[in-house]
């Protein structure tokens, strides 16, 4: 057993190690005040990068605080941006899955666990809309269908998916059997069902770590790697400028505008310009996000 070492220490202490680190604080106020308000911890996942050692931790020549603070705000933007993005992703899932009730010629067919290929994945996914229902019944439309309707028990499926976040419509989507599930891949404009179930996971993650406020811009997705595109397209020939890319902000960032594009090319658009100007705002290198010299160059970035 190992007891841990370290004391807690005052925001008066924290700066002076940081200043005999090498870190320049010009202005000692203003770091003060920044620091009651966002974590000494939590705002040194920032200036990592402008370590040239960690243990003693030294900072490299010349490293500013305001240094650390443009990449803190920067990505606190980039999350904001980024979760607003997915959300547009999010609304179009929501009216693909309720669009379903068409093909089954059923307002309910969520109901029926024969629509779905495992049936405890089924259990759970219904659960979670029963949960969900109870904690949002002063939603109208849902008030509405309670106090009018007694059977189905449950509203139906285009009052449901609007109470469902992009994590749990992916449990509902990837269960579908797998001609419905090529069918809506096909929507967004993927011959494959795998790199399309790859691609909202992956925005699932992200979105939970943009409304979890925690870091973005350079961080590396080990455990669900996106799945390799197969199939030629300027999605696969943007994914293919970084090796890296299936782990990278950079590899998000593409399925982002690929799924944008087929939803609406001007959000696209709109995506890409604002993504530019939150660049130049901060002058950001991006090359830790998986990014080339050369990225705007490419078709998937094309603004038509």
């Amino acid at each position: 057993m190992v007891h841990y070492p370290k004391p807690a220490t005052s925001i008066q202490q924290q700066i002076a190690q940081l200043q005999s680190e090498g870190l320049i604080i010009p202005d000692i106020a203003q770091a003060s005040k920044i620091l009651e308000h966002i974590a000494y911890y939590r705002l040194r996942a920032y200036w990592i990068i402008f370590e040239t050692s960690a243990n003693p931790r030294k900072f490299k020549p010349n490293t500013n605080f305001n240094d650390v603070l443009n990449l803190y705000l920067f990505d606190e933007e980039l999350r904001t941006l980024t979760l607003s993005l997915i959300a547009k992703i999010e609304v179009s899932l929501r009216a693909n899955f309720s669009n379903l009730s068409i093909k089954f010629n059923n307002p309910h067919f969520y109901l029926e666990h024969n629509n779905f290929k495992q049936f405890d994945i089924y259990i759970r996914s219904l659960s979670k809309i029963q949960n969900s229902l109870k904690n949002n019944k002063d939603e109208l439309f849902i008030a509405h269908y309670l106090s009018k309707y007694t059977t189905p028990q449950l509203p139906p499926v285009w009052s449901v998916a609007e109470i469902l976040t992009i994590g749990e419509l992916y449990y509902w989507i990837i269960n579908l059997h797998d001609g419905v599930l090529d069918e809506i891949a096909k929507n967004y404009g993927f011959s494959s069902r795998e790199v399309f179930i790859s691609g909202l996971e992956r925005l699932s993650i992200i979105r939970n770590v943009c409304a979890h406020h925690n870091r973005l811009w350079n961080r590396i997705i080990v455990k669900k790697q996106l799945k390799q595109v197969k199939q030629k397209n300027y999605l696969s020939e943007a994914l293919s400028q970084d090796e890296h890319s299936n782990k990278t902000f950079y590899g998000t960032f593409c399925y982002i505008i690929y799924i944008l594009k087929q939803i609406n090319q001007s959000s696209a658009n709109d995506a890409i310009t604002k993504f530019n100007n939150l660049i130049s705002k901060y002058q950001i290198n991006l090359k830790s996000m998986g990014f080339s010299d050369t990225w705007q160059e490419l078709p998937l970035f094309n603004r038509q």
